[in-house]
């Protein structure tokens, strides 16, 4: 896998970030959280919060070692801003700004999956 440190967010998207995982958060269990972050997850983009996500996906392009690869296999990536902890068994993680990497479909649900 290729280490990087990507920018710190602005204080809006950091902030969008922390009212996300808030409402996670406040579930009131696991399992419940779990299935609350997949779907705000499914819908991160809606209701005008394109321009964070789109700012999240340029830090994280920004600075990576090898822009336009797949941390983990290191071949072309086309898949979006996905979790290194997953959402099933990390919900507390789902919208933490340093649990985001660019990796490819393959990797992120053959190789990596839910582990």
């Amino acid at each position: 896998m290729m280490p990087f440190s990507p920018e710190p967010l602005s204080a809006s998207a950091s902030g969008h970030l922390a009212t996300m995982q808030r409402e996670v958060n406040e579930q009131p269990d696991r399992k419940t959280q779990y299935e609350h972050a997949v779907k705000v997850w499914g819908g991160r983009k809606s209701g005008g919060n394109q321009a964070v996500w789109t700012e999240i996906e340029q830090k994280l392009s920004a600075k990576h070692p090898r822009p336009g690869l797949c941390q983990y296999c290191e071949y072309d990536r086309n898949s979006p801003t996905e979790h290194f902890f997953p959402k099933k068994h990390f919900p507390e993680r789902a919208f933490r700004w340093d649990n985001y990497l660019l990796i490819c479909g393959y990797c992120n649900s053959v190789c990596k999956g839910e582990k």
